[in-house]
């Protein structure tokens, strides 16, 4: 889950039911930013804005453009913070990962979003998103029959994309290293 929820690449075929992205299928050169076992990495890209009142009100696009900083902090810690350039408002997703055993991993995840208003219908809209978001990772990894990643960088063909998932095994190999001593 943590190779996927890094993976810049997999918006517009992994999320087409929900967010998509499909307007973004070409992911543009990016720099990580590395701090001992953390990374952060932040890009901007054009999204349909499909939860955005005001695309229903023609006040605002339907395609639209917002700034994506993805945190890493090994092993088991992820947010995503999403800025919504021309609508307002900012979410972050925070992903805490447990492994249960060896082919099982508990997902604690949180939502902060600061565009519901207190909103309770808007509140569980946006958490039942969040959730389908997750239900189509979890239908992808469902059908790997290895579900570990290879700390090896030469293991896997990577792209240029790959930048954040291949941060994330040399962060894994220095963590193993350290235990190791």
């Amino acid at each position: 889950m943590t190779d996927n929820f890094l993976d810049m690449a997999h918006f517009p075929f992994v999320h087409a039911g929900t967010f998509g992205a499909g307007e973004a299928t070409e992911v543009e050169p990016y720099e990580v930013e590395r701090r001992g076992l953390s990374t952060t990495v932040t890009f901007e890209h054009a999204f349909a804005n499909r939860e955005d009142p005001g695309v229903e009100a023609g006040i605002r696009d339907l395609v639209q453009h917002r700034r994506l900083t993805y945190s890493f902090t090994a092993p088991f810690h992820l947010s995503l913070r999403i800025d919504f350039l021309e609508a307002g408002g900012t979410n972050t997703i925070g992903f805490f990962l447990c492994p249960q055993d060896a082919t099982t991993t508990r997902i604690y995840s949180t939502l902060w979003r600061n565009d519901l208003e207190g909103d309770r219908s808007r509140m569980d809209e946006a958490v039942a998103f969040e959730m389908a978001v997750v239900e189509e990772d979890l239908a992808l990894q469902s059908k790997f029959d290895v579900l570990s990643v290879p700390l090896s960088v030469t293991a896997e063909v990577h792209t240029r994309a790959d930048k954040t998932t291949l941060e994330l095994r040399r962060v894994l190999i220095e963590l193993v290293a350290a235990a190791g001593e």
